[in-house]
């Protein structure tokens, strides 16, 4: 049992976010009124606007770094470590599926069946658009159809 230091009431261990930097590993506002507070912050236009520059100055500053945090977190998206991840690049030379052309191992992208989830294995960028569009097999019929005539 702990006391809200907001909403001054006496509630459960479970109703707080856990916080390493507590004493008692516990944030100090209840997770009711921490929610209510992060609604408020998220819906002013200032502070949203002011957010979203921060994080893109981020991803600017480390571009690196977040293409390997994005790498990791499509690798988990597909049920891949990024061990398996890293050695399917690796059985298709560092290449794209598709063309064949080399692509750093920061800039490829993880192609699956949008159906059944499954990867079809790794591409380049351009790649990747352009099997995206046709990834309704109808549509590629059609545009190949239109294509050849």
């Amino acid at each position: 049992m702990k006391r809200c230091s907001r909403c001054k009431q006496i509630k459960e261990d479970s109703d707080f976010y856990k916080c390493r930097q507590t004493s008692t590993g516990l944030s100090s506002a209840c997770k009711a009124y921490a929610n209510i507070r992060r609604r408020e912050y998220c819906s002013n236009p200032k502070t949203r606007a002011k957010r979203l520059q921060s994080q893109r100055s981020w991803t600017e500053r480390n571009r690196d770094k977040f293409k390997v945090y994005n790498s990791k977190a499509k690798c988990k998206k597909y049920g891949l470590t990024p061990a398996r991840h890293r050695l399917m690049y690796l059985k298709q030379n560092g290449c794209c599926a598709m063309c064949g052309e080399p692509v750093p191992y920061a800039d490829i992208k993880t192609d699956h069946n949008h159906n059944t989830g499954e990867v079809r294995g790794l591409l380049c960028c351009r790649c990747n658009n352009q099997i995206a569009i046709f990834d309704n097999y109808d549509l590629l019929a059609k545009a190949k159809a239109y294509l050849t005539r």
